[in-house]
Parts: C-alpha cells; structure tokens; sequence
C-alpha cells in the first residue's frame, strides 16, 4: 500500500510540473526530497530491523545506533586499529576476528607516527601492532585457531610461502594443481627471479623521487616480460589475468606508462592490473609480478625488507610468481633498525630448490 501511494503522489506531482512556474517547482522539488529522504529512512530502518545478515565496514556499523548482534565478525582485522576494531565489538555478544598478522598491519598517519617516537617516546611496535596481535598474542590457546590449508597457490608457491613466513604449517594438500599449472613455455617453474645484476649498475640503478623511488630498467623488463607471455597465451589459445605490484608508489606510475595495461591492441590476451602492494592484500590473479625496485651502492632496501610485505608480494599469485630485481642487492642488502634480512631466505631458497628458477633480464629486454 505504501508504494502505491508513493507511486500516486509522484504522478501528482508530474502533472504539477507542466502547469507552475518555476520558483514553486523548485519549492516543491526541495519539499518532496526532503519527504522521500524522510521516508527512505524510516523504511531503512525497518529493514535493518528485519535483517538477520548486515555488512558494513568497521566505522560504517556505527550508523546502526539502536542495533546490536549476537555475532560480529570481523574479517582483515590485522589491518584495523584498536579503535576501529572496538566499534563492531561494542556491537555483539559475541565476536570472531579473521585475519593475518603475519601481513601488512594497521596504516597510521607517518606524521602522527613520528610524534608519538619523538615526543612521548612510544615504541613503533606498539604502534603498529593491531588489536588482533595484540589479543592472539594473548589469549588461551582454546581461543584461537590457525588455518593450516591454502587453496589459493600452486602448491610450489605455497610451499615457499609456507616456508618462509608460517614455520612450515601451512598446507597445499588440498589445491587441484592441473588448476594452477600456467601452462607457459618461457617459464619452466611456477617461481623466478629475473635478475637484473645482469647489467651495468648505472643501468638497473634506482631513481629517488621524493620520498618514493622508482626503476625505469625494471619496467621496460616487466614490459618484456608481459610480451613473451602474451605471446605464448596468443600461441596456445589461453588469457590469463596478470597483477604487477611494487612497493613504491612512484614506481606505480613508471610501470603505467611503460606497460599501458589497458592497451588491448598490445594485451589481447592478458587482463593487468598494477598496483602497490599494500593496495593488493587481499588480492589475487593468475600470475604475479614483484617489481622490487631498490638498487643502490650502499644496498638500502628500505620498507621493502619488511617481511609482511614481502609476504603479500609473494602470495598473491595462483599459477606463476615473477620477481623482478637486483638478487645480489637484496641478498646482501641493509634493513632498518637491522631487522633480519628477509630477502637472503627467499633467495636461498630459490637457489636450493628444483621448482624455482633465477633468470637474466637481458632476455626480456
């Protein structure tokens, strides 16, 4: 009944239209919104009260004042702060947080970061640290539980995964591998590094803008790349989708205009995405490519080392992970705060194993 009337009243309101001058439309216009905004409202709120399953982000659930929930479930908690995590749980009897804190942590201001070290000489860690750290930390172990299968990676890619950030425990048993195989000739394994230390250094070196820094060599290596497995796709009747990720946002750029993702005339077969890494977790596509970006003389590797980041560079790919970048930098390269090396693992485990592959970029240009 109450759509029909709604129905009429508008009919009305046409007719109105076509008969009055124009300041009383627009008083009219003005009044009628303000009515149906009314109306929307209240007809939200009678469904919200009807509806059993809401979503919403952490903050945004805070609009549902008068509604609470036997459960609530928060996924990606390791990227909320404390205080965002607070709002939903002030919300449900009961609460499950889902998420990683092996990944990237809560993003905090750099300004109000460096405040908090200078001034009231508060540790990074506890900064950084989320809710979901903190509390998993914490804890009985009867309160948590750990996920030990992956479905997402080729086995060959999880076990690296596995390896290197999760003690071993986390399991491929389950993955469909002839789902995973990419089915590329120019790739043989499922994991390679192409190294650019193949080259002079003033050729593969590093470029600082601002407080970013970017690679052209490296891009035009990665358009190299791209090329040969639009290539063997074109040959063997096969798309693929391809993300290409990289720490720095200045790079981001470099690799836009060098690549031309949504150029179809040059891609026919691949669907790019670029994006930084942070923007990615959470992410997945069938091939993977890392621009790690850092080449110096004093082998800095910045934020780069940090090794949550390197883990969500190197999990988000089904079939195939691509590095790119100066190996022999980042073996021996220098971490801040002289935190382990994260880079010197994942090198040596590619140099030990039979599935994974270090290539010359001099091939791709």
């Amino acid at each position: 009944m109450g759509m029909a009337l709604i129905a009429v009243f508008r009919w009305e309101f046409i007719f109105l239209v076509q008969e009055t001058s124009p300041f009383i439309l627009q008083k009219l216009n003005k009044e009628w919104n303000e009515k149906l905004r009314r109306k929307q409202q209240d007809l939200m709120s009678i469904f919200i009260d009807e509806i059993n399953v809401l979503g919403a982000t952490c903050l945004g659930v805070a609009r549902f004042k008068d509604r609470n929930f036997d459960w609530v479930i928060i996924d990606e908690a390791a990227r909320s702060t404390a205080p965002e995590s607070f709002v939903p749980m002030s919300k449900g009897k009961k609460i499950i947080l889902v998420g990683d804190h092996q990944q990237l942590p809560p993003i905090i201001d750099r300004e109000v970061q460096e405040k908090a070290w200078n001034e009231q000489h508060i540790e990074k860690r506890i900064l950084e640290i989320s809710l979901f750290e903190y509390l998993y930390e914490k804890l009985p172990d009867n309160n948590k539980i750990t996920l030990t299968n992956q479905y997402r990676m080729h086995p060959n890619i999880g076990d690296l995964v596995s390896t290197l950030f999760y003690e071993s425990r986390v399991s491929s048993q389950f993955v469909h591998v002839k789902e995973k195989k990419h089915g590329l000739r120019e790739f043989n394994h499922n994991i390679s590094w192409i190294s650019t230390s193949d080259v002079s250094k003033e050729k593969s070196q590093e470029k600082r803008i601002g407080k970013s820094f970017s690679n052209a060599y490296e891009a035009k290596v990665i358009k190299g790349v791209l090329a040969k497995i639009q290539k063997n796709c074109e040959s063997n009747n096969l798309s693929k989708e391809v993300g290409v990720i990289s720490a720095y946002r200045s790079q981001i750029g470099i690799l836009e205009s060098t690549i031309a993702p949504k150029n179809k005339e040059l891609w026919k077969n691949l669907d790019i995405v670029i994006h930084t890494v942070d923007a990615f977790q959470g992410g997945e596509k069938d091939i993977i490519i890392y621009d790690l970006v850092r080449s110096n003389s004093k082998k800095i590797l910045g934020f780069t080392s940090d090794y949550r980041r390197l883990n969500v560079a190197l999990s988000r790919a089904r079939q195939l992970l691509i590095i790119v970048g100066n190996d022999n930098m980042a073996y021996e390269g220098k971490t801040p705060r002289n935190i382990p090396n994260q880079f010197k693992d994942l090198i040596e485990y590619i140099d030990s194993s039979k599935v994974c592959s270090r290539l010359e970029s001099g091939k791709f240009i």
